[in-house]
């Protein structure tokens, strides 16, 4: 990269509140980040500042940060522009749920692997997560009826890959008429067909992304 590439990117870091030592740190990942996903380096830099601050993570966080996303873009059928945008949707709610980084990127791998990418994940995951956490008492009353569970770890925060495999199970195994009425009650008309793909997933497909996401240590670089 050029070092007007590199400055451009640098400008970025730094509209997030980057200092001296964090762009030092975080530049080479960001760097492989773009070399891996074949995308501008300013425009790379710029997802990259912006989801890790819509998560509630800082630039210590980056390199697990972009690892994740390089091992989601190469095992499921998304890039790193895709991802940016669906963070930009789902990002803060995600953040303010304390969900993981990880969790979060296998569905939207999965999500991706049905076609449903951008911001269209991110609007189905963010309504989704939002029903799960306050739903109305007819979505309540689904969760009750099939054993939807919002599933919590010891702090409060949301487990989001329990919650995944909550739904999996209790919903995996219903006909397809009667799953359709569940995900239509429980997470909305527009959103559930984001949450059919991560509940309809192979077994095969959501192990294998969900085992390259958490040894994604040095995907980007490698």
């Amino acid at each position: 990269y050029s070092a007007t590439e590199v400055g451009e990117a640098m400008t970025y870091m730094g509209m997030a509140g980057w200092k001296t030592q964090d762009m030092i740190e975080g530049l080479p990942s960001i760097l492989a980040l773009a070399s891996a996903g074949g995308t501008d380096l300013a425009l790379t830099a710029d997802i990259v500042t912006d989801g890790l601050t819509s998560m509630g993570l800082t630039a210590k966080d980056t390199d697990k940060f972009v690892d994740i996303m390089a091992a989601t873009c190469s095992n499921a059928n998304t890039n790193v522009e895709l991802v940016g945008e669906t963070l930009k949707y789902v990002g803060p709610v995600a953040g303010s749920l304390g969900i993981e980084m990880d969790d979060l990127s296998v569905a939207i791998g999965l999500m991706g692997n049905a076609g449903i990418k951008g911001s269209n994940a991110g609007t189905a995951l963010r309504a989704g997560l939002t029903n799960l956490v306050k739903p109305t008492k007819q979505m309540k009353n689904a969760m009750e009826k099939y054993g939807v569970e919002l599933v919590k770890n010891a702090d409060g925060s949301v487990d989001l890959m329990g919650t995944m495999q909550n739904l999996r199970t209790v919903l995996g195994e219903l006909d397809e008429t009667t799953q359709a009425q569940a995900l239509a009650t429980i997470f909305g008309k527009e959103a559930m067909s984001g949450w059919s793909a991560v509940v309809n997933a192979s077994e095969g497909d959501f192990n294998k992304l969900t085992e390259a996401i958490a040894n994604s240590n040095g995907t980007a670089q490698s």
